[in-house]
C-alpha cells in the first residue's frame, strides 16, 4: 500500500478525490485508526466553517496565526508513537487555526467555534466524535445542495443547504429517517433564500440514511410526495 493513501484523509473529507482515488481511500480508511480519525476531523473543521460567520479580523489576527503556524510541526501520519496514532484536540485546534491563516490571506476571516469554547447545538454535534456526515444527493433533477450531520449520542441532526427551492406556501422540507422497517419522520425546516443551516431534535431512531420530501408544513406521519434528496450512511 503507497504511503501517500495515508495523506488523502483532507482531500477525502471535501469531497476532491477522484473516483479511482475515492474507491481506494474508502477500502483502506475504516480499517485504519489514524486515517479515520482524521477523516472525522477533517469532516468537523468543514461543517465548523461552512457554518460560521463571516466578519472583519481584529488586528492581530494574522500575525498571531501565522506564528501558531511557524511553530507547528506537522508529523507524519504514519509514525508509530502513541501520540501519533490518536490525534490530539490540539490538532484540530491547529487545522482550525490554519484555514483560518488562509482565509486571512485573502482578506477576510471566518469565525470558527473551537472545540471547548461556549457550546451551542451546532458546535455539540460538529464536535460529537460519533458525528456521521451524510451527503444527499437530487433525485428528480435539482441542482441544490444537502448535507446532514447526525450525532446519535446526542439525538441531534445539523441540516446544511444551498441552492434549494422555495417549498411553497404552507409547505416545508421533511427529513426522514430511512430504515430497515421502513421511514420516520426526523424534523422539518425551511429554506432562507434557498440556504439552510438549522439544528433539529430528533428521536431515539438508528438509520442507515436520509430522505427529503416536500410536505404541509405541520407535518406528516408518513411521506404524501416523492423524495427528492436521498442518501445512505
Amino acid at each position: 500500500m503507497s504511503a501517500d493513501l495515508h495523506h488523502l484523509a483532507a482531500a477525502y473529507a471535501l469531497d476532491a478525490l477522484d473516483d479511482i482515488e475515492r474507491q481506494e481511500f474508502e477500502h483502506h480508511y475504516p480499517s485504519c485508526d489514524i486515517c479515520s480519525t482524521e477523516v472525522a476531523e477533517f469532516r468537523a473543521v468543514a461543517n465548523a466553517l461552512a457554518t460560521s460567520v463571516a466578519t472583519e479580523p481584529p488586528a492581530g489576527l494574522k500575525l498571531s496565526v501565522m506564528s501558531e503556524i511557524s511553530q507547528t510541526r506537522q508529523q507524519s501520519p504514519l509514525a508509530t508513537s502513541s501520540t501519533a496514532a490518536k490525534p490530539s484536540l490540539g490538532f484540530s485546534r491547529r487545522i482550525l487555526l490554519a484555514a483560518a491563516a488562509a482565509l486571512v490571506l485573502l482578506g477576510g476571516v471566518i469565525v470558527a467555534t473551537l472545540p471547548g469554547s461556549n457550546s451551542d447545538p451546532t458546535t455539540e454535534i460538529v464536535d460529537s466524535l460519533d458525528a456521521v456526515v451524510t451527503r444527499l444527493d437530487p433525485l428528480t433533477g435539482l441542482d441544490g445542495d444537502l448535507q446532514i450531520t447526525w450525532s446519535d449520542e446526542r439525538d441531534l441532526v445539523l441540516v446544511i443547504g444551498s441552492r434549494l427551492d422555495d417549498p411553497g406556501v404552507d409547505k416545508a422540507y421533511a427529513l426522514w429517517f430511512l430504515g430497515d422497517d421502513g421511514v420516520a419522520p426526523a424534523g422539518l425546516f425551511r429554506p432562507e433564500d434557498g440556504s439552510v443551516s438549522e439544528v433539529l431534535d430528533i428521536d431515539d431512531i438508528d438509520t442507515n440514511g436520509w430522505g427529503i420530501t416536500i410536505e404541509p408544513a405541520e407535518g406528516s406521519a408518513q411521506p404524501t410526495t416523492e423524495v427528492i434528496y436521498a442518501g445512505t450512511i
